[in-house]
């Protein structure tokens, strides 16, 4: 294995640790803490349709902040992971299924186009300052992001015990616009 996949694979497995030692009533906590910084700053971007991931496992629990955003009159959209390692969104109802890797999924029933989406939120399982994200290494949201605008925010949600110094870049790696916390926002470097 190349020294910066193995170094990535490395932070990846320290940080998913991390954030599985989280007791469940802090990650829930923390949860709650996220979805209100995250509300705000969809507000304020005055967002109408969000591709917002849905929760499993032990990521920063999404289920109330999609509730409060469609309460807001916003559309809401999740990722459908395909067998050509492409993903795509559909508008969430209130029916599910589990698809690839056990991870819930919409129905698929209404897809949402690239060029609809004013907002992404993403699961991150390890970040850092510069905004580069670590994801569970499948590249589905690396090349789902290549294909919005460059201009759509990218959010990620994570834990503070989630971030790492610093994750070596690789070529297809689109950094995040902001990581919403417990403590608060980090704004990466390369936002200006």
């Amino acid at each position: 294995m190349e020294p910066t996949k193995e170094l990535r694979e490395t932070l990846r497995r320290q940080a998913l640790q991390r954030r599985n030692d989280i007791p469940e009533h802090l990650r829930s906590a923390f949860s709650h803490m996220i979805k209100k910084s995250a509300q705000e700053i969809i507000e304020e971007l005055g967002a109408r349709t969000v591709h917002c991931y849905l929760s499993f496992r032990s990521e920063v629990d999404t289920s109330e902040l999609i509730h409060a955003l469609r309460a807001d009159g916003i559309r809401i959209v999740s990722p459908v992971t395909l067998d050509d390692g492409r993903m795509e969104s559909y508008e969430l109802t209130e029916k599910r299924t589990v698809g690839s890797f056990a991870v819930p999924e919409p129905e698929r029933v209404h897809r949402v186009s690239p060029s609809e989406i004013d907002v992404v939120i993403l699961p991150v399982v390890s970040y850092d300052g510069a905004g580069t994200r670590l994801g569970y290494g499948k590249g589905f949201y690396d090349r789902f992001l290549a294909e919005l605008a460059a201009s759509v925010p990218k959010i990620g949600l994570a834990f503070c015990a989630q971030e790492s110094d610093a994750i070596p870049r690789e070529a297809h790696d689109i950094p995040l616009d902001i990581i919403i916390t417990e403590q608060g926002l980090v704004r990466p470097d390369h936002v200006i």
